[in-house]
């Protein structure tokens, strides 16, 4: 059989837990005996393609601009000295109406139609199947999302902002999420009405339509990727967005993006380290040695990702993330279009998004609809320990049902797969999506 802590040890590594350059393998030995070899080689290539970092990081800026003009508002006062970001806006729309007009307009003076630019970047906009304008742009997201009053990097999450036809909406802002396993930035607004059926043109006069490439997926990617092509002209952006909207991860892949050859961190360690799902699954070794190296290369690869903070520091992009971060940006948009609410409407993984903002952000929910619900996993570690012990429990039933026929457990798709390494580092940007 199998042993669960192999398994656990593929899952943690694989959705990005570990960042060690020596994997954590079953009992603490080397998960293949060219471990080092593999991680020497990464930190060389890392380091030869990592552009030094010469100033420190600071808070963010929009951080920066609310508290120099409302520290002085009244309902301010009083919130103690540890208060973060997210406290004191909360504090700031409590008491919206009464707020003095500089603090106001610097805290939630955007709109749908004229975002507020501390927090997002109009890019470009293109028209849908029926010519109507659809807006795409980044929200200038802090990558360390919890406390932006903190130093942090920015990290740009490009989002789609169809505007009502009905101006202001009359029913505010619409986020849709359409599922994994490569949530898109078009699933709402080219032709996102025809999922409403015979609802699509009262959706269409009442809601501002907003969807997402999350972070490490479509449009941002661009910033895991250091070499990202510059995309001058709104063609070269739109044909880049449409090339994007392919890639489900591309974290070990070479890819093309408006016919410039794009190199992801972990390609060319890809390219030299593959390895293949086994041809006979109750093979022990086959599989022990499959896992093993999953475990090893994706632990090894998530080392690309380490960056410098400027000040003796470093920090792991791959550990900004997910779920919590998309909730987090998605707030940081509705603040950027001064939207009092939001409504969300999530199906398959997008009805856990719809869950998560729900839960961290109440007092600004609208309405939620979901379809096809997925039941939240709010713990990394129990869900690798449970997809450990039901991968065991597989590949032993496998077993004994093959018993009789050596040829029923062997794999019919090997020779057709990619090399399972690029799909596995890939997954460690996408499969974080869970928390």
């Amino acid at each position: 059989m199998i042993p669960a802590s192999a398994t656990l040890c593929a899952v943690l590594t694989c959705f990005g837990a570990t960042v060690q350059a020596r994997p954590a393998c079953p009992h603490g030995e080397d998960c293949d005996a060219s471990t080092g070899d593999v991680v020497s080689m990464l930190q060389r290539v890392k380091t030869e393609h990592e552009a030094p970092s010469s100033t420190s990081l600071v808070p963010h800026p929009f951080f920066t601009a609310v508290w120099g003009q409302c520290k002085s508002e009244p309902c301010l006062q009083g919130l103690g000295d540890h208060v973060t970001f997210y406290q004191v806006m909360a504090a700031l729309e409590d008491s919206r109406d009464s707020l003095g007009e500089a603090c106001r307009n610097t805290a939630f003076g955007g709109s749908t139609l004229n975002p507020n630019n501390l927090t997002f970047d109009a890019d470009f906009w293109w028209p849908d199947y029926a010519g109507d304008r659809i807006i795409f742009g980044a929200v200038n997201a802090p990558l360390f999302y919890n406390h932006p009053e903190k130093p942090t990097p920015i990290y740009k999450t490009w989002f789609s902002l169809k505007p009502a036809k009905v101006q202001p909406a009359p029913k505010g802002v619409m986020f849709i999420h359409c599922g994994g396993p490569a949530p898109s930035i078009t699933c709402a607004g080219l032709a996102g009405e025809a999922r409403f059926g015979d609802h699509a043109e009262v959706v269409r006069q009442n809601y501002d339509i907003v969807s997402v490439d999350q972070r490490g997926m479509g449009m941002s990617v661009a910033g895991l990727i250091d070499d990202f092509p510059v995309l001058e002209s709104v063609p070269e952006k739109y044909q880049a967005l449409l090339d994007l909207e392919k890639e489900t991860g591309t974290l070990a892949e070479t890819f093309t993006v408006n016919g410039q050859t794009v190199k992801a961190p972990c390609a060319d360690f890809a390219a030299e380290h593959p390895w293949f799902v086994p041809d006979v699954w109750t093979d022990i070794s086959q599989v022990t040695d499959y896992l093993n190296k999953k475990s090893t290369y994706t632990a090894a690869c998530s080392q690309m990702f380490e960056k410098s903070d400027g000040a003796g520091g470093t920090y792991n992009l791959l550990q900004f993330m997910g779920t919590q971060a998309l909730v987090h940006d998605l707030e940081w948009l509705r603040w950027s279009l001064g939207s009092p609410n939001i409504s969300i409407y999530g199906m398959s993984y997008g009805t856990r998004v719809a869950a998560a903002y729900t839960a961290m952000f109440p007092k600004h929910v609208t309405r939620v609809a979901v379809s096809g619900v997925m039941g939240p996993i709010p713990d990394l570690l129990e869900y690798a320990k449970g997809a450990a012990l039901n991968a065991g429990q597989i590949l032993g039933f496998v077993s004994s049902q093959c018993s009789a026929s050596p040829e029923c457990v062997k794999n019919p798709t090997r020779r057709q797969m990619r090399t399972p390494m690029s799909r596995a580092i890939s997954s460690m940007a996408t499969s974080t999506l869970q928390w």
